[in-house]
């Protein structure tokens, strides 16, 4: 795949084997383009682009394998030291008494307190405690190395000094590089340090240094991320994990158990005993077990104010400490198997590089943020006042029962609540002086006064509307009152029935049983009311006949005349014979006998008969389900994005916002209803990420504080704000070691229509900076081709007019078909097959391979 010049520098062999040098079998090819053709890939025309050639590095070895082997060899070497050097030392204990200092303070072995500038050694374990409810501030911190114990406290513990502002400066952070007042990295101090911390991620958005913009060497070393990539669980196994003692009411957890009765499988807890959750404590006891640690001083944190960690201000530090302890013994227990189980040193490399991750920001961001609020605000406000509208529209349907022919507000709670009035009360006579009122005047006067004792204290909410649109009207004495249908969102359940939403052109309707779903007319078995149902006249029924005018579908022909309630009661009125005739009872009874023999005990009986199945057409939808009572319909749920089964929560959620730009979902309410559709895609994104988008701590940087490059830039500008975001990354957050972060990681393309979903483009590099990016596209596609052509036809990129053969050699194939050889007999933990890793030897002899 590469060209001749490139291919001999990394590669070290000279050019490409072309086709008479390989054997290519032509009934294997004949196979290979019948495949091709099969799934309509053949003859499909390519661009085919240029050799790039440009003289890359040497080589760090003779191979690319050793190339990268080396690299990270020397990026991790020295950090592997500093980290033996804290595993071998034996640290004395914890100090009994803290200095209630500004800054850091360092604790020789007799208790001896030393303020400081920062710790002097080069590698610590190292935590930080937040008091939640004074903001993004930290509070106190300490820290060990193989010589002392550290503590850190805030200015603001210390002293309590008044915060002009509820965003943290660089000085309010905790030094671990520069002296107390210094705003520069000098050469001296750029030292290769180590940090050890439990979800470190976090205490490294505390740590000053790290929002400058000059390249540091201090690295941090997450022991939660080497715990899930030791032994961490998937996401799967930790809801099973939560549920392990408890009788679980969550939805994965019940499907699953049901599944596992009816399979019969017999499932094993043995990986409930080799694994835990990602948390300190439960991470401690299993690896070092011994007591529990005891976290009940960590509500003070949670819910206390600065006031009361004064108060508390040893048994806190101490508590800190603790941490720090089992931080250091959780990483003398995994580092050891780390180091076995993943041995290549990019591993290593890669989850420190992950852990120095640096957004810089500048006045954009607030501007941004101001933006979006302000845009967010105002869609929102019309949205709801178009959803208002449609409501009260509908509220119009009340007359003349308008409603039970509506395919969308038919099983809506039309109920209407009555005016509630005290009884009358004995007249009272009214004292008026004669020459003012006449008589007649004077008994209205009487009349309309003596309509007071009638108002009861609590007045009826809403009275003559139906109770659904009582419950979008606020109570009058509510604080947030205003007046009309105000509570109406896209999240309750009635606003998809007031859009009149459609899915592929059918009706959406809600089932108790399977959520969301639309209705598709043309069924013609099942036709089956019950008579007691046609009788009941509060029992609201699907208005098939307007389905079938919607959709444009034609009456069935081959199904009985279908009579209304109002018809069925009059013939039973009458004695009607043909209403009874298909009672299941005697034959010797007559149709009077039958008729008292059907009110006494009550039986459902089918009334029409069903006629011959006809074929479901095909839809996108989960189904059809014959449980949903439709006559004349089929029932679909709207496919979820988690396979079918599963229950849809609502339609306008984010995941159906796609569907709607292709028009799958769209709405038959008018202008407004499409409107009211749009405004909602517009502001999902905003809604649903502005809290967390809000809540990342932008540090501000001086002037000072700035690097060269930016001050001596000649786009700098002096009213301009150059700030940073450190993001709280997990390095290997999942078990496939891939970096968690629940904001950036997950931050989508932008979109034109929606709020703020430009938030990538808010991270800017300052003046003198430029970002460099590179990405493979679909990189997992080329290498899963790649493994497939050459397990399948022996080769890969074939190019029949070129005459060239880029397959992989034979000697690879036999190592990749010995790897999956080792696949086959392993089982996981609930008994079904899966595939194992392959054994350290088949990756040793693979990596000769690739080398050569």
């Amino acid at each position: 795949m590469l060209s001749d010049e490139l291919r001999n520098q990394i590669f070290k062999v000279g050019k490409a084997s072309t086709a008479e040098e390989c054997s290519v079998d032509i009934n294997l090819l004949k196979t290979v383009k019948k495949h091709l053709k099969k799934h309509n890939l053949a003859d499909k025309e390519s661009d085919v682009l240029k050799d790039v050639n440009f003289e890359l590095p040497q080589l760090q070895g003779s191979n690319i394998d050793k190339h990268f082997r080396t690299l990270a060899q020397r990026q991790v070497e020295d950090y592997e030291k500093l980290a033996e050097i804290l595993i071998e030392s034996n640290h004395h204990s914890k100090p009994k008494e803290w200095s209630y200092s500004k800054g850091w303070t360092r604790y020789e072995h007799d208790g001896t307190a030393t303020p400081v500038d920062f710790p002097e050694e080069q590698a610590i374990v190292f935590d930080i405690e937040c008091l939640v409810n004074e903001g993004g501030y930290p509070t106190m911190a300490t820290a060990l190395s193989s010589k002392y114990w550290y503590s850190w406290c805030s200015d603001y513990l210390v002293q309590d000094q008044f915060r002009w502002t509820s965003r943290p400066r660089v000085e309010d952070l905790i030094p671990l590089e520069t002296k107390r007042g210094s705003n520069k990295l000098s050469a001296d101090q750029c030292l290769k340090r180590l940090v050890i911390g439990h979800n470190v991620g976090f205490d490294r958005s505390f740590v000053k240094e790290q929002y400058y913009i000059q390249r540091s060497k201090l690295r941090f070393l997450d022991t939660m991320s080497i715990h899930i990539a030791v032994c961490g669980l998937t996401t799967f196994q930790r809801i099973l994990y939560v549920a392990t003692n408890k009788n679980s009411s969550r939805k994965e957890v019940k499907e699953w158990l049901e599944k596992g009765k009816l399979h019969g499988d017999v499932h094993s807890d043995g990986w409930k005993g080799v694994s835990t959750m990602n948390n300190l404590r439960d991470v401690y006891n299993l690896h070092c077990g011994g007591e529990p640690l005891d976290k009940s001083e960590r509500d003070v944190f949670m819910e206390g104010n600065m006031a009361d960690v004064r108060e508390k201000f040893q048994d806190l530090m101490s508590y800190c400490a603790r941490d720090v302890e089992a931080t250091l013994e959780v990483f003398r227990k995994l580092w050891p198997e780390f180091k076995e189980r993943f041995q290549h040193p990019v591993t290593l490399a890669g989850m420190m590089e992950m852990g120095t991750a640096y957004l810089p920001t500048n006045q954009n961001w607030e501007r941004y943020i101001n933006q979006c609020n302000t845009t967010y605000t105002d869609l929102q406000r019309e949205l709801k006042q178009l959803l208002m509208g449609m409501a009260n529209d509908a509220c119009e349907l009340l007359h003349d029962e308008k409603y039970k022919d509506d395919p969308w507000l038919w099983d809506l709670d039309w109920s209407v609540a009555e005016m509630k009035m005290k009884k009358s009360p004995k007249k009272k006579s009214i004292k008026t002086k004669e020459e003012e009122v006449t008589d007649e005047e004077e008994d209205v006067i009487d009349k309309v006064l003596s309509t007071e004792d009638l108002i009861p204290k609590r007045a009826t909410h809403m009275p003559g509307y139906p109770q659904w649109y009582r419950d979008l009207c606020p109570k009058i004495n509510a604080e947030d009152w205003s007046p009309g249908p105000s509570l109406v969102s896209p999240q309750l359940r009635v606003t998809p029935k007031l859009l009149r939403l459609t899915w592929d052109g059918f009706p959406v309707h809600y089932s108790d049983k399977h959520g969301w779903g639309y209705v598709v007319p043309g069924r013609q078995e099942g036709w089956e009311p019950q008579i007691d149902e046609l009788l009941n006249k509060e029992k609201a029924r699907y208005p098939f006949r307007a389905v079938y005018e919607l959709c444009g579908k034609s009456w069935p022909e081959n199904v009985k005349s279908v009579i209304t309630a109002d018809e069925f009661e009059t013939l039973v009125n009458q004695g009607g014979i043909d209403a009874f005739k298909h009672l299941p009872t005697d034959d010797g009874m007559d149709a009077d006998e039958k008729r008292r023999h059907w009110k006494s005990t009550g039986q459902k009986v089918k009334f029409f008969k069903t006629s011959s199945p006809q074929a479901v057409s095909e839809h996108t939808g989960d189904g059809p389900y014959m449980d949903v009572d439709i006559p004349g319909c089929w029932f679909y749920k709207i496919p979820h994005k988690d396979g079918k089964g599963k229950r849809v929560g609502s339609p306008l959620a984010k995941d159906y916002l796609s569907k709607v730009e292709e028009g799958v979902l769209s709405a038959c309410s008018g202008t407004s209803a499409e409107r009211a559709l749009r405004l909602s895609k517009m502001c999902s994104y905003w809604k649903n990420n502005q809290n967390r988008i809000e809540s990342q701590m932008n540090i501000w940087l001086k002037k000072s504080e700035l690097s060269r490059n930016i001050t001596r830039s000649l786009e700098f500008d002096d009213d301009s704000q150059y700030g940073a975001i450190v993001p709280r990354i997990v390095p290997a957050g999942t078990i496939t070691r891939r970096a968690v972060e629940p904001t950036w990681l997950t931050a989508s393309n932008a979109y034109s229509d929606r709020v703020g979903s430009e938030l990538k483009a808010m991270i800017q590099s300052p003046p003198g900076y430029h970002f460099v990016g590179a990405d493979v596209d679909s990189q997992e596609l080329w290498i899963a081709a790649i493994i497939g052509d050459s397990h399948f036809a022996k080769m890969h990129g074939y190019d029949e007019k070129a005459g060239q053969n880029l397959g992989m050699p034979v000697r690879l194939q036999e190592a990749m078909r010995k790897m999956q050889g080792q696949n086959l007999e392993h089982q996981d933990d609930f008994g079904r097959n899966s595939i194992a890793t392959p054994t350290r030897a088949s990756c040793t002899e693979l990596n000769k391979i690739l080398a050569s």
